[in-house]
């Protein structure tokens, strides 16, 4: 059989055919430094490439929205359509600031979700964030009333008998509530106090270890992040894959367009990618010299 492109076998280009941003990088830079290894080296690295590149399907779950568009991406995004048993009445408009959760449902719980089209994979690392806000000028009257900002991993959009949530949550104060439940036991959940009305939420999937991380930063300081949970889903017997939704929450609560807004959600492979691109980066670095 003969080469292909780089002048390597045609397993190797399939399996770098469909590529994260900075792909063809680090294909070129590992080839180059492949290429200056012994025999036995080369094939523990070539394997050890081929599973960095292929696992968890990288290519097709990143990216991210600045909902800059004039509406919801559909490419992108769903619009929850199962037959969970939420009061849908909740729904999003465009903003300037992003998409805005609004409900003019008083009573009871009220609901919008939309969906990452990808599922996230349940054997590769994974990084997601969101802007979450809440207008500072809106409050309940009670603790029994409150609205929320949701960022949720489920595995089942039927039932959501397996979920792990994090929330950005206001009543007459603001606080972060991670909740979860796993094969459709009781809810569960930790209020965290915070004086933030605007957020970034983050999760990280630890594919070892099947947990996944759940933590805040205020929109200050968007790079400090602040762990409030870490919840383990090796026990959840759904289908393997993830869905990724965000949106909005209320109970009892009618809330307005422009109050409760979410923007620049971005899903990111974590860490291996980036191992990827280092090498890849050393090995262009390497040929460079050589040609010098």
């Amino acid at each position: 059989m003969g080469l292909g492109k780089w002048g390597i076998h045609p397993i190797f280009q399939f399996a770098t055919e469909k590529r994260w941003p900075f792909r063809d990088i680090a294909e070129l830079g590992c080839v180059c430094l492949i290429g200056r290894m012994r025999l036995k080296h080369k094939l523990q690295a070539v394997a050890l490439l081929l599973f960095t590149i292929t696992s968890g399907n990288a290519q097709l779950w990143v990216g991210s929205d600045n909902f800059n568009s004039a509406s919801l991406d559909l490419g992108k995004w769903s619009y929850y359509s199962g037959t969970l048993p939420l009061n849908l009445s909740g729904n999003f408009d465009k903003t300037s600031t992003g998409i805005s959760f609004h409900s003019n449902l008083s009573t009871g719980e009220s609901w919008g979700l939309i969906f990452w089209k990808e599922k996230l994979p349940f054997n590769a690392n994974w990084s997601a964030t969101v802007q979450a806000s809440i207008n500072p000028s809106f409050a309940t009257a009670s603790t029994s009333k409150y609205v929320e900002t949701v960022m949720t991993v489920a595995q089942d959009l039927n039932s959501f008998s397996n979920y792990f949530t994090q929330c950005l949550h206001r009543d007459t104060a603001f606080d972060i509530v991670p909740n979860w439940a796993t094969n459709g036991g009781s809810n569960t959940e930790v209020m965290i106090p915070t004086s933030s009305s605007s957020v970034v939420l983050k999760m990280d999937f630890d594919s070892a270890a099947k947990t996944i991380s759940a933590s805040y930063a205020d929109i200050n300081t968007p790079n400090t992040f602040t762990l409030n949970k870490t919840f383990d889903v090796s026990a959840w017997s759904g289908s393997g894959d993830f869905y990724m939704a965000i949106g909005g929450y209320s109970w009892d609560s009618t809330i307005s367009t422009g109050l409760l807004n979410m923007d620049n959600f971005i899903v990111i492979p974590e860490p291996s990618a980036l191992s990827l691109l280092a090498i890849g980066l050393g090995g262009l670095a390497m040929m460079r010299r050589r040609r010098s």
